[in-house]
């Protein structure tokens, strides 16, 4: 019989593995603008925006496992203008690879394509998937 390890460790292995799977080939670099005015365009792009990774692990919030529970709100720490709103807010959509700026969802873990009604507009969704993060991390 194997141990418990063993299975995290295969677990952890395979979602990695799928991840690849599921990340689409030719992403968009650049594209906008939208009615709203906004435009996107990566990093890797001519005159795109220069690349600066802020390692919070020492400083930041740490968040609890929540599954697939909604939890937050978070403070931003400052007030910003997005799609003709204000927000100093966030919330996290449990372990299914989504954030939003206002809390009127309860579950969402199958992604669905944009715009969906049973997720905010205000969602950001990278990763929209049921990760099921109690299965490869257990907190005891």
């Amino acid at each position: 019989m194997r141990s418990r390890p063993f299975l995290q460790s295969f677990l952890l292995l395979f979602a990695v593995f799928a991840l690849f799977l599921v990340i689409p080939s030719n992403v968009a670099e650049s594209g906008g603008p939208d009615s709203f005015g906004y435009s996107f365009k990566d990093s890797d792009e001519s005159n795109g925006p220069v690349y600066n990774w802020v390692d919070i692990q020492d400083n930041g919030t740490t968040i609890a496992d929540p599954g697939d529970y909604v939890v937050g709100p978070y403070n931003i720490g400052f007030d910003f203008f997005f799609y003709g709103e204000w927000y100093n807010q966030w919330w996290l959509g449990g372990d299914n690879g989504w954030v939003s700026l206002d809390k009127s969802i309860a579950y969402a873990w199958t992604p669905n394509t944009m715009p969906a009604a049973q997720i905010p507009k205000t969602a950001i969704a990278p990763l929209w998937q049921d990760w099921m993060t109690e299965l490869l991390f257990p907190f005891h």
